[in-house]
Order: C-alpha cells, then structure tokens, then sequence
C-alpha cells in the first residue's frame, strides 16, 4: 500500500510492507520515505536511514528499491548503517 501526504520539504510515502512471512507471524512493518521529484525520476530514500538513497522511474520502482535496502539493513547485510533518531516536536 501506498499513500503520499506532504512533509515540511519533500512528499512522504507512508509504506506497509505485505512480506508478512519476513516480518512476523501475522505482523506488518511500516516505513516511512521521503522523495521528490528530479528530471522524469522519483528520488528518496527512508526516513531513518537518509544516507541510502534511491530512484525509480515510478513511485513503485523507488518504493520496491528502498524496501530492498531495508531489508539488507535488517538481515545485517550493511554493517555501518545506523537509523538516525526521530523526535516529533509539537509546537
């Protein structure tokens, strides 16, 4: 599933993984991802991890190539990949 809402600077893809046999008896993983828009190109990557970008020509292909990155991160396949921390704020 894919569904987009704007952040402060770029759009968000809210993602929900549907490899329930990766992530868990009867469980989803939800990621969130941050692209735009650059020259015919979907451009971004995952909201904890920005040092790992991608691109797609449609928003699927990037969705696909990141979900990818991410489960190489899980299955300790990039060893210095460290998430970076999230802190909601509001004002």
């Amino acid at each position: 599933m894919i569904s987009s809402k704007m952040g402060k600077n770029l759009p968000v893809i809210v993602i929900v993984s549907h490899k329930q046999s990766k992530i868990g008896k009867g469980g989803c993983m939800k990621i969130n991802i941050l692209y735009k828009e650059e020259k015919e190109w979907f451009v971004g990557h995952i909201q904890e991890y920005p040092d790992y970008e991608s691109q797609g020509k449609s928003l699927e292909e990037l969705r696909d190539n990141l979900i990818e990155i991410h489960d190489d991160i899980r299955k300790g396949l990039v060893p210095d990949a460290k998430p970076f921390q999230i802190l909601e704020v509001a004002i």
